[in-house]
């Protein structure tokens, strides 16, 4: 039933709706998700005032969550479930959704608050203050928090938990206290502790993967024209490893790509408003290219390694994913492999931890002006990091991801309303 309700909400509501949306934003704003120059403009400039964070540090944030373990795992299952074809889908997904992000990020800046010397943000800030609807804003922000500060918590606990036992054979309840104890000790420091942290650990584990990756495809160079081909082959026809269609090949890759960058949730908004930009536009510059990262690169190395060893050889009806991973990686680097995506994994899903519950925190702001939930929720993730990591997480996965289609459904509402006030700031950018 789970299932069923996450089938439909994904793939008759949240992908259809972004797509539209976003294939319209793109001529709206002509084209603004492709102006990469002033991307990386925005991204290198120094913020006018110390109070805030950086465009960088913002730009790691949401990167942070963004490059989760979808990225090492969703990707591999997308190839079995889709076929190669689908890699091609979730790049032209991450061109055409980046319009999203641009708008979120943008008014995320647009509606932002003071919240002491930092600044605070998001869709349900931009909900209410934009279009007046506190109800829905409301919705929002509780949805945020259960899929985000709790959800997102314990599948990444529970995901970096297994490997360290597979691979390492560290106890789940070890791995457990280990990481709410570290956890802890930098989501009581607030969002300026979190952006810290991530500004290190994003950078790190970024050129960490990209650098595995570049190694693979020099000494596979050969395969590098086979790869590009054999993708753009299957794009426009069924899969033959799952007599699909064309069309399930399309929504397979575009729903890999939606889930690896985030872009039109509305999550990565919660980054862009910590930002004290002087224009509102330069954060939806930086969220946008945070897109490309994500899906072009990151999920793009994750695809070369799955289909240079063939590790779609070893899948099953009942593979999360990882396992692909770990094969292809095994059958790489041998038995060091293991120890290769253990790290990667920590990396990845640790960062997704820190920054899910910081959209979180910025949720519960919202609803509760006292510090006192604050310190609760704090304590229930540290709780939820313990107990998760010795669980299953496959039923967890199904929530979150409803709950994630459907905050994106209500962002994606809100953005259309509020298309105009960022076409109003995009003719004011110098």
């Amino acid at each position: 039933m789970i299932k069923e309700i996450e089938h439909i909400i994904w793939s008759y509501l949240a992908i259809p709706t972004l797509l539209i949306v976003s294939l319209i934003f793109t001529f709206y704003y002509r084209g603004a998700q492709f102006r990469f120059k002033e991307m990386i403009k925005c991204l290198t400039k120094k913020t006018p005032t110390s109070e805030g964070v950086s465009s960088f540090q913002s730009f790691t944030m949401a990167l942070a969550a963004r490059v989760g373990v979808g990225s090492l795992a969703g990707v591999a299952l997308g190839i079995y479930i889709g076929g190669p074809g689908s890699v091609f889908w979730m790049w032209v997904s991450a061109f055409i959704t980046a319009a999203a992000s641009f708008a979120e990020s943008t008014l995320a800046q647009i509606y932002k608050r003071k919240d002491g010397k930092m600044y605070i943000g998001g869709p349900a800030y931009y909900i209410e203050d934009g279009l007046h609807k506190k109800s829905f804003a409301i919705i929002y922000a509780i949805i945020i928090i259960l899929t985000y500060t709790f959800g997102f918590s314990a599948i990444q606990a529970n995901t970096i938990a297994t490997s360290f036992n597979d691979v390492l054979s560290i106890p789940p309840l070890i791995t457990g206290i280990f990481l709410a104890i570290l956890s802890g000790c930098i989501i009581f420091g607030g969002a300026a502790s979190i952006a810290k942290m991530t500004s290190k650990i994003v950078p790190i584990m970024a050129l960490f993967y990209i650098g595995i990756g570049i190694f693979v495809m020099l000494t596979h160079l050969s395969y590098i024209p086979t790869f590009f081909t054999t993708i753009l082959e299957d794009a426009f026809q069924p899969s033959p490893l799952i007599g699909g269609t064309v069309m399930f090949t399309i929504i397979t890759g575009i729903k890999r790509g939606v889930f690896s960058n985030e872009a039109g949730m509305g999550s990565g908004a919660h980054a862009a408003a910590t930002t004290d930009s002087e224009f509102p536009i330069e954060q939806g510059y930086i969220q946008a290219f945070g897109v490309y990262v994500t899906t072009l690169f990151i999920c793009t190395i994750t695809a070369f390694l799955i289909m240079v060893t063939d590790a779609i050889s070893v899948a099953d009806n009942y593979s999360n994913g990882i396992e692909l991973t770990q094969y292809a990686l095994t059958s790489l680097f041998g038995p060091i492999g293991g120890i290769i995506l253990a790290i990667a994994i920590f990396f990845f899903a640790f960062s997704t931890i820190l920054t899910g519950y910081f959209y979180g925190e910025s949720n519960v702001k919202y609803l509760f002006k006292t510090n006192h939930v604050l310190f609760l929720v704090r304590i229930i993730v540290i709780v939820v990091i313990i107990i998760s990591a010795c669980a299953s997480a496959g039923l967890i996965w199904s929530l979150v991801d409803i709950g994630v289609g459907l905050t994106a459904t209500i962002n994606i509402i809100a953005l259309c309303y509020l298309a105009s006030e960022v076409k109003k700031r995009l003719r004011k950018l110098p």
